[in-house]
């Protein structure tokens, strides 16, 4: 399938305006993004837990000397809590996207007519 150019005009769209179209596509009607951060903040806190129990057993079976004074375990505990308000910024953000949807209280669809009973005629819905 090829794409056709365009046959009158120009596009009003420049890149700022794809970018935030794009924006707007993506977090309007889903909290998948805020459930996105939540797993990469559990992901990079994970990380640095096994980081820092990788130094713990480093430093136990090695010594100090190769520690390079702490800046390994700043590292360790840096990725812990950056992970954490990760993690309590995605939790709060879906927290927050549930209660947009409860006040909204709209269904997710209209029924407009149904088109097939038992007896097989078409009925629409009285309004």
């Amino acid at each position: 399938m090829t794409h056709s150019e365009r046959e009158h005009g120009e596009s009003k769209y420049g890149l700022m305006k794809l970018v935030n179209l794009m924006f707007d596509l993506v977090t309007t009607m889903t909290t998948a993004p805020l459930r996105l951060l939540s797993i990469v903040g559990t992901l990079i806190a994970g990380c640095g837990f096994l980081f820092a129990m990788l130094l713990l057993i480093m430093r136990l079976v090695l010594g100090q000397e190769w520690a390079a004074e702490g800046v390994f375990t700043l590292f360790a505990i840096l990725f812990i809590f950056v992970g954490a308000q990760f993690i309590g910024m995605g939790l709060l953000g879906e927290y927050i996207g549930r209660m947009y949807d409860d006040v909204r209280a709209r269904p997710r669809y209209f029924v407009q007519s149904v088109v097939r009973t038992s007896n097989h005629q078409k009925v629409d819905e009285a309004s």
